[in-house]
Formats: C-alpha cells, structure tokens, sequence
C-alpha cells in the first residue's frame, strides 16, 4: 500500500512568537508521531509533489520499416494519446552505417532508435528500441497510391472509410489494406479489415464521438510490394449536425473559354478545404444548357445532399467569359496532363511538340497543348523514383536533367519519346579547361538544378543544387567547373570564337546577385557581382532566372527575372558590354509584384509572357515596360514554367506548375 501524506508546519510570526513556543514543540511531537506510525505500517513518505513519468517504446506506434532503396523516408513514430508529447529524435545505424540522423539510402538493415525529450510530466529518454529498418528494391507504398473516402461523417450514422489502392503508371497495383488506425480526442483505435496487422489497442470500429481523428493504415506484403505500416490517410471529422455547403468551399475551373472550342464549367472543393461531395449541377444564367456564343455568362451550381452536408441551391461562382482566342492573354486549363498531382517543373518545344517533365520521373508530350500522353518513366532513365527538373531544346534534341534517386542524370531524346542516358557528368579535379578524359574523374552525387542550351555551338550546360558546373561539347566529352554557391538560373551572350568575342556565361542567385565569366564552357571563376547598391534593379530581391532572346532590333537580348515582379535586360547589340551593369535595364513590374519564376518571348508577336507564384500570368507587348494579366487558371498555385511553339500556323504558349497542372494559350 502506498499512501501520500503532505505535512506543511507554517513558522509564521503568530505561530513562532515566544508565548506559543509550546504549541509549536506540540506539533513537531505530534508530526513525527504521524510518521512512526505510516512507516510502521509500510507506508512511504513522499519526498516529492510528484513523480515524473518515463516514456518507453510501448509508448508509441511505429511505421515505415520496410522502405524502397533510394526512396527511403523517415520511420514514423507516433505517441499514443495520453504519452509523452516531447520531440523525438531518430538515429540509423548498422555495420556500414555509422549511427546518423540521416535516413540511409542503400539496401540493408538498420537499427533504428531514439530519443524523447522531456516534457511536463514526462521525463527525456535515450535511445529507446524502435526495430528494424529493411531497405530493399522492392516498391513500397505510400498514402498518395490509394484514395480515400467518406472522411466526414455524422456521429449517429457511422459509415465505413473505404481506402482503395490506385493501379500505378507501371500498371501494378499496391496492396488491399488490412487495418485501419483513428487517432485523436484520447483514444487510439484500431479497425481491422483482413486481421489485426497491428496491435494497438484494437477495437473493429470507427470513432463515433464527435472530433477529429488522424487516420492512419497498415498494408500487407502483396502483387510484388513491400508491406507498410501507418501510412496516412487524411484526417476523419465526425460532427453532430449537417453543414449547408458555401460557395467559398469550391473552385470553378474553365470560366474563361474560347469561341469554338467551349466545354462544361467544372466544379471543385478548394485545395484543403474540407466541403461535400454531393453531386453538382451547372447552370448558366439560371439553364443547365452550356453556352458556345461569344459572351458573358452568370454562373451558379446546386449541390446535393451528401454525408455530413445539406443540399443548397444556386451557389455563385463568377462569370463565363466566352472570348476570341489571344495567345499569351487568355488561357485554358487542360483536361489532361497525366501528372496526377505531381509537380512540373519544366516544358520545352520541339520536333513538333511540347514535352513536360516532373517529379516521380514522370514525361509527357503533346501536339497542340491540349491533349497530353504519358512517357514511360523507364524509358526516360530517371525511373519512377526521380524528379526531372529542367528540359531544354538544343541542337536538334531535347535534353532532360535532374536526380535519378541516386546521382544527377541527364538524358537526350531527339523526338522527345525515346530517351538515352548521355555519358554521366563528371567533374574534373582540376579548374576549367581540363580535358575529362585525361584527369582524374570524381563521380557526380549532386541533383542537377538546370541545363542551359548554347545555341550556336551545340553545347550544354548542367549546373547542380551546389553551383557546380559541366559543360558538355557535342563530341560528348565533359568540363567541369564550380561556380562556388546556389546557382537559379544562367544564359549564354555571345558568338563563340576567341578572346573576349567567344562570349560570355551569366549566372543569377539569390540577394540580387548576378555574376559573369567570359569563356566558351562556363568556367571555373565567375567574376563579381555585376550590380553595387546604386545601379541594382533587383536590390536585395532573389533573381529566379535568366534567358537569352532574339529580337528583330537587336542580335540578342538578355532578359533575368526575380521576387516581387522585378525584372532587369540588356539589349546590346555588340555582345561586349553586357557584363557592364550601366547596359542594363530595370523593366515594368509584372505579375503585380509577385515573384516570377519563368519567361517566355513570342518571337512573331514580340510578346512577353511571365509566369510565378499564386497562378499568376502576365504578357508585355513592349519590351518589358508594361505588363498586363491573364486570367489566373492555376488559382493558387505556383507555376513554374512556361515554353512558346508554332504548330500547324497556330501560335502557342503552354505553363506547367504544381498539382500537375497545365494551361495553354492558342492564337486561334
């Protein structure tokens, strides 16, 4: 038996003064009589209000301990409700391995431990066991391989989540789920669906009080993938009462269309917001039937009852407008790009066509902007577990960049379909100008950020996250330089040849900062900030990019862009004077002072088109100085890059961004 008894002996000045001192002798007596007795009977005399609690590893529920190599995440660790809440620090470690933070890449087993720090009630601890993490070749799946439904629900009628598996671009199928854990308001249940995978505190039902739940999931070793613990599902919201849906919780896509080539207004809840999924009617100006005349149109929708929400009627959202076609003006979202909702990160034209490329290693092209197909992610030699972050058109090819999950990669395709892996960048040990076949060779490990196109010499440049060049000749063989930090974007100004006429490299980064190197292969020493505080467009903004045009007034111009809509060219015609920042000129602000992430040039309309953050699209008809908006179809999301091509007489820009979106703009 444990008994805690707190004594407190006040020795205050009414209680201490020289008359009472034998009441006060009285309580010392009687105080330690008290304690006599408790420790006679076994009880312990607290020497503490309270005792901290020790987390252990049967505190917490663990996932993520059989990964794919080179695909590896972090192993989850969750807290059950009611544990200690401290942070936690996780270590990997085995023969080959030396214990780190960093999550190992390579096939084999790790011993995976970790730390808890300490909270209220709650003590830290070192190195507690979490088991065994088996990297292997084998793909392992993920919470974005299933889809997920009926995550909101009314307390009193419970309904089943359902988590399906998606067939992959591969056409392999990842597992059935076997269980499905709810997380939240103190409870941790578990729902089994085949058996109990899992056993954390199992119950074969859902939540049914009211509140939020994490739901987690649990697949079994099936079709040729590994199994997976606690994979995310989204978070399950019981409530007591409907909710009546508002327009605000939706998005129309498609409001601004083109005369003979009009479609269906489409509706869609907003990224993140939680709102229903009842069925929806279109009506424009009060019909369901679709307009195809040039015009402006009232648009609303009805919703039906669905789950947790009530029907509503005539939900406002916006005006149709059904226009004349004006290339890099207005834009359309296509139906189709095959990215899911993986990132593009960049689009070039070419050979007939436009070919896009982003994470999950994933290709597509098209013939007119519209109408995308799918490359397979094996043919490209990024595989599904690279990320493509820059393509370009040169010397008759295309030519692809990025991380294969392993090492930087690029890759060559002459119709933008089939693919070759180009001989690996490798950089010489020694300064630039070393021929790499003859010196000593170190192994590319870095991400390449970027390629850049020399277009009269057929050349290359592939510069990674690092700054680190390689500048590849049409013979194949590599040069190696370094520009020595962070490099967002570079051009080539100049014609080839000798001396100060063979031209110059133009490099930007962040703080304003734009460099040069005189040199026909990039360089090894970048000269030094072109721009002082007096004479900087940019002042302390990141610059994003850089690019090089042709013009009808004159030879070449340079245009680089930035944060806060700034931009900054140069458009002299003799080529040697562009490194002297008094040949440079600040432009207009475009979209609206947002930052841009690309540029574009129509060459027959000398149009400008700007691309960047929160969907925002704007084109200048006069060298920069004023910028004009497009209608905004990527809503919030950022667009990342933008391409021009002429196909059949039909002029053509198409963006590409996050959530796998394109959008083009045609001139008829």
């Amino acid at each position: 038996m444990r008994l805690n008894v707190v004594f407190t002996l006040h020795k205050g000045d009414k209680i201490m003064t020289k008359n009472h001192n034998a009441v006060y002798r009285l309580l010392v007596l009687l105080t330690i009589l008290a304690a006599s007795i408790l420790i006679f009977f076994g009880c312990d005399l607290p020497t503490r209000p309270y005792q901290l609690q020790t987390p252990d590893t049967e505190d917490y529920m663990i996932g993520r301990l059989v990964q794919t190599n080179d695909d590896v995440e972090p192993v989850r660790i969750l807290a059950k409700p009611g544990k200690s809440s401290g942070s936690i620090t996780t270590f990997y470690e085995n023969d080959n391995y030396n214990r780190s933070l960093e999550v190992p890449q390579a096939a084999g087993k790790y011993t995976v431990t970790f730390n808890v720090a300490a909270v209220p009630g709650w003590s830290a601890e070192r190195d507690l066991p979490a088991g065994i993490l088996e990297v292997n070749g084998k793909p392992t799946p993920k919470g974005s391989h299933y889809t997920v439904k009926n995550l909101q629900q009314l307390r009193d009628s419970p309904t089943e989540i359902t988590i399906e598996p998606n067939m992959q671009d591969n056409g392999s199928t990842p597992p059935a789920v076997r269980t499905v854990h709810y997380i939240g308001n103190g409870s941790a249940l578990s729902s089994e669906k085949v058996q109990n995978f899992r056993n954390v505190n199992s119950r074969a039902d859902i939540p049914q009080e009211v509140g939020t739940y994490s739901v987690y999931f649990d697949v079994g070793e099936e079709n040729g993938w590994n199994p997976a613990t606690l994979l995310f599902a989204g978070d399950l919201r019981v409530v007591e009462h409907r909710t009546t849906p508002v327009a605000g919780q939706f998005i129309a896509d498609s409001l601004v269309q083109i005369v003979g080539s009009t479609k269906s207004v489409t509706v869609r809840p907003g990224d993140g917001i939680p709102a229903s999924d009842g069925a929806i009617t279109v009506k424009y100006n009060g019909s369901t039937d679709r307009p195809t005349g040039k015009g402006r149109y009232k648009v609303t929708f009805d919703i039906a009852a669905s789950g947790i929400w009530n029907e509503a009627n005539d939900l406002p959202l916006g005006d149709l407008h059904i226009v004349d076609p004006d290339s890099g003006a207005v834009w359309i979202l296509a139906d189709t790009s095959t990215f899911g909702t993986s990132t593009i990160r960049s689009i070039a034209f070419g050979a007939g066509k436009f070919v896009a490329v982003g994470d999950h290693g994933k290709m597509a092209y098209s013939t007119d902007g519209e109408t995308w197909t799918a490359i397979d992610s094996t043919a490209t030699t990024f595989g599904y577990t690279g990320r493509i972050n820059s393509i370009i058109w040169e010397s008759n090819s295309f030519v692809a960049a990025g991380w294969d999950g392993t090492r930087g990669r690029i890759a060559q395709s002459a119709d933008g379909i089939t693919w070759r892996d180009l001989q690996s960048p490798t950089w010489p040990v020694d300064k630039i100008g070393s021929d790499a076949n003859s010196k000593a060779l170190q192994n590319l490990t870095e991400e390449i950020s970027f390629v850049v196109p020399h277009i009269q010499s057929g050349m290359i440049l592939a510069i990674t996250a690092n700054g680190r060049t390689a500048s590849r000749r049409p013979n194949d063989k590599w040069w190696g330089g370094n520009f020595g930090s962070k490099v967002n974007g570079a051009a080539r100004y100049g014609y080839g040849g000798n001396g100060a006429d063979k031209g110059r490299w133009f490099m930007v980064a962040d703080s304003g900062r734009l460099t040069w190197q005189n040199g026909a292969d990039g360089g090894s020493s970048p000269g030094t900030n072109m721009w002082n505080t007096n004479n900087n467009p940019f002042g302390t903004s990141n610059i994003n990019g850089i690019k090089t045009f042709p013009t009808s007034s004159s030879p070449t111009i340079v245009v680089a862009w930035g944060n806060n809509g700034k931009l900054a060219f140069s458009d002299d015609k003799t080529n040697n004077n562009a490194n002297n920042a008094s040949y440079w000129k600040a432009g207009g602000v475009a979209l609206g002072g947002k930052d841009i992430y690309d540029l574009t040039f129509n060459t027959n309309r000398n149009r400008y088109v700007a691309v960047g953050s929160a969907g925002s699209i704007s084109y200048s008809d006069n060298m920069l100085q004023t910028w004009k908006d497009g209608n905004n179809v990527f809503h919030s999301s950022r667009i990342n890059a933008v391409t021009y091509g002429v196909i059949d007489g039909t002029e053509t820009f198409v963006a590409v961004g996050e959530g796998g979106r394109i959008a083009f703009s045609k001139s008829k």
